[in-house]
């Protein structure tokens, strides 16, 4: 029987920021939640799928389908079975791991492959400068035109600021 209705973000003030808690089993074999019923800090949250109503919260544990179960730190008033209305999700810290009880196996662990170790290697590199001339040079022919040509380029200066520069690897070891 519900007795009197109080709003959710009022309860947070007195009370603490709750934390939601999941039963995976009966709640009698989870004594931290059986410890914090007996001591009024549980707040069962109705939801009704596919329903228009807005959640509401019923203070104390209650059995219900489709229950959302809110333990706060602090306890709640001592009006068991009173209504709360207006629950603001935000307020809720998200849920701890719980500690693991004897006899119980833990989830499997995700292995990963394991990262190689950083070598050392040995890198061919080349690195190519090309500048582009061009020049008219007189010759009886085409050969005779081109070792011209390079005996007068060699004699001048290699502007490197107007090479276009390739990187290669040759090969690594």
């Amino acid at each position: 029987m519900v007795k009197r209705e109080r709003r959710f973000r009022d309860l947070v003030a007195v009370s603490g920021k709750p934390e939601v808690v999941t039963l995976w089993a009966s709640p009698q074999e989870d004594h931290a939640f059986v410890n914090a019923n007996k001591q009024n800090r549980v707040l069962t949250v109705v939801q009704e799928p596919g329903s228009k109503k807005k959640d509401f919260g019923l203070i104390g544990y209650h059995k219900q389908p489709h229950a959302t179960y809110l333990v706060f730190p602090k306890p709640l008033e001592p009006e068991r079975n009173s209504k709360v209305v207006g629950i603001i999700y935000e307020l809720v810290q998200p849920a701890k791991p719980s500690p693991q009880r004897r006899g119980e196996r833990s989830a499997p662990s995700v292995k990963t492959a394991p990262t190689p170790a950083e070598r050392s290697f040995h890198v061919i590199l080349r690195r190519v400068a090309v500048v582009e001339t061009c020049a008219t040079v007189r010759g009886r022919n085409k050969r005779e035109a081109g070792k011209r040509a390079l005996e007068g380029i060699r004699q001048e200066p290699f502007d490197i600021a107007k090479a276009i520069v390739r990187n290669e690897i040759k090969g690594i070891e």
